[in-house]
């Protein structure tokens, strides 16, 4: 009888344990999903190392209370990874137009500045004309 209750706990950490192991394979994952993306995951990745620090040290209870809060994380993350997603690339895409329209600004701009500011410093020019007598 004592053998039976004691393989049944064993049993019971086992595979609790692998249940562990498949919900951290799961939450890395998706983590890796949303760094590729491109969304910020440092604050999940910092979690995710703890996590793996409590499962080797056979403290599962810490590690499933971290897993949940990872959880919690990448449920934010993911629901706004579009939006995040989006405003990087406006960001990127926008500065990089903004470094190409310097040159024609510059093509288009600089003729006019030039001929406004001949005309500003010569404006009070009085031409006078002399003849060869």
């Amino acid at each position: 009888m004592l053998v039976l209750l004691v393989l049944l706990v064993l049993h019971s950490v086992v595979s609790l344990g692998g249940d562990v192991h498949s919900k951290f394979l799961e939450l890395y994952s998706r983590t890796v999903e949303l760094s590729l993306k491109g969304v910020e995951t440092g604050e999940v990745e910092e979690l995710l190392a703890s996590t793996i620090e409590s499962i080797e040290s056979g403290d599962y209870d810490r590690a499933l209370k971290l897993m949940s809060e990872v959880e919690r994380h990448l449920l934010v993350l993911e629901r706004e990874a579009g939006f995040i997603v989006l405003t990087k690339n406006l960001v990127k895409y926008g500065t990089a137009a903004l470094l190409l329209s310097i040159p024609l600004l510059v093509y288009l701009l600089l003729p006019r500045l030039y001929i406004y500011l001949w005309y500003e410093t010569r404006r009070n020019w009085v031409v006078t004309s002399e003849r060869p007598r």
